[in-house]
């Protein structure tokens, strides 16, 4: 049986109050993570037993669980949040899913392009019923990706990219390789839940989805599915 790493960044020193419900979330689910850790941006954290804290000496972003997941010893890792509680069975159907197509990023939160800005595209989250559906972008949030699969999406990807993007430039180098991003249906009790997200700073800015739209613009696919690649590089210019 595969083994699964959780990896939690903690961004916002006012969200380090969630850390301890947030690991009792994973370990109370019908499949609990074989190793979790945690990337911390900010000030020391409080220990939390059985959990690996790696304490960045200067903020990377949301890019710091990039750095965790390199560090996972399982074949599996999985992507949430200091803002997320996963349901009871949350990571056994993404697993049960991870079977059905192994070499595919499993997305429970994300986009689809759409004609418009990248705020007009629509913005899915797995529900119950239906089929899985395919994501231009994979917003990182409750996200299954296999460790070989994540190492080769990130040997193309823009580490210099703005720290904010790192969604956009890790789901352009995923479809860049050919490697699908895709929303799978889940039970009511497989769907995450939500927590306050305090201390949010970039996407409260008057210009921040004008930043979004244009790093979009340059690096996925428009509605028509034209590919701004060049050289078979991402595009940075």
């Amino acid at each position: 049986m595969s083994t699964v790493t959780a990896v939690i960044p903690v961004f916002y020193p006012e969200r380090r109050q969630n850390l301890p419900i947030v690991v009792e979330a994973l370990r109370a689910g019908s499949r609990v993570p074989d190793e979790i850790i945690v990337w911390n941006n900010g000030e020391p954290i409080d220990p939390i037993d059985g959990v690996s804290v790696v304490q960045s000496h200067r903020n990377v972003g949301c890019q710091g669980r990039f750095y965790a997941a390199l560090m996972a010893k399982s074949d599996i890792v999985l992507f949430t949040h200091d803002d997320l509680l996963v349901g009871r069975d949350t990571l056994d159907d993404l697993v049960d899913w991870h079977y059905q197509d192994p070499k595919a990023v499993w997305a429970m939160h994300g986009r689809v392009a759409t004609d418009g800005g990248y705020e007009a595209w629509r913005s899915l989250k797995a529900t119950s019923g239906g089929s899985p559906t395919r994501l231009d972008v994979a917003l990182g949030r409750c996200d299954l990706v296999p460790a070989s699969i994540l190492r080769t999406i990130l040997s193309r990807y823009h580490w210099p990219a703005t720290v904010e993007m790192d969604d956009l430039w890790f789901s352009a180098s995923a479809r860049l390789q050919g490697i699908d991003l895709l929303l799978p249906p889940m039970p009511e009790s497989a769907q995450f839940r939500k927590l306050s997200s305090q201390g949010v700073g970039y996407c409260h800015q008057a210009d921040w989805y004008q930043q979004r739209d244009a790093c979009a613009r340059r690096i996925i696919p428009d509605a028509l599915g034209a590919w701004p690649w060049r050289a078979g590089q991402l595009v940075t210019a």
